[in-house]
């Protein structure tokens, strides 16, 4: 009887200790098509360091590798600049004879959060009141085509 009773308190102690602990179950792996593969992962949608300092998104951490292309504007000698930017972003027409531009600037969603302005020559945007993060930069020349430039706030 005592070694039955022994046997109860070990499984009961057992079982109230693996209740005690946490686990993050986390799962992933990559999806393949005839456009690319994609990595992905599920589970775990953030990390605390155990110094308490570092908070991240999860395990997995974006990357984005970019490929040049051709210029949408050919012809038209545009700078935008310095990419990445902390404070102000700078747009230059090199060419003055290349006429106006407007501009406009979204968030990596689509959400404009500058609505279209024009210029010729040279525009300077603040961009010290919008956060970290990755933006995109719309100008259209006057015979309607667009240049999209990738903006990097720091």
């Amino acid at each position: 009887m005592t070694m039955k009773k022994l046997f109860c308190v070990m499984l009961f102690s057992g079982c109230v200790s693996l209740q005690a602990q946490q686990s993050t179950v986390a799962s992933g792996g990559n999806a393949t098509g005839s456009g690319g593969t994609v990595s992905y992962s599920v589970g775990q949608i953030s990390y605390k360091s155990p110094e308490g300092v570092l908070i991240s998104d999860g395990v997995q951490q974006p990357y984005e590798i970019i490929s040049l292309g051709k210029n949408d504007l050919p012809g038209i000698q545009l700078s935008v600049f310095p990419n990445p930017v902390s404070n102000r972003l700078t747009l230059k027409n090199t060419d003055s004879g290349n006429g106006a531009f407007t501009y406009s600037l979204s968030d990596i969603s689509g959400k404009i959060l500058l609505e279209p302005k024009s210029f010729s020559a040279e525009a300077s945007l603040a961009m010290e009141n919008y956060p970290s993060g990755i933006y995109l930069l719309k100008i259209c020349g006057s015979d309607k085509k667009t240049k999209t430039f990738k903006i990097i706030k720091k």
